[in-house]
């Protein structure tokens, strides 16, 4: 399991990313996107793990 500080770090930046950063919508996400996808749902706590798989 990743740690919550790293989890926090990478969800926070990818936020920041999509809210303030400059360009359009697309430049945006496709900057924000590594930040996320190297989150899996294993990453999480086992409680949150419930909630991301639905």
């Amino acid at each position: 399991m990743t740690s919550l500080h790293y989890i926090n770090s990478k969800l926070s930046d990818a936020i920041g990313i999509l809210t303030v950063d400059e360009g359009d919508a697309r430049t945006r996400l496709a900057k924000a996107l590594p930040k996320i996808r190297i989150l899996s749902t294993s990453s999480f706590p086992v409680e949150l793990q419930k909630t991301l798989i639905g």
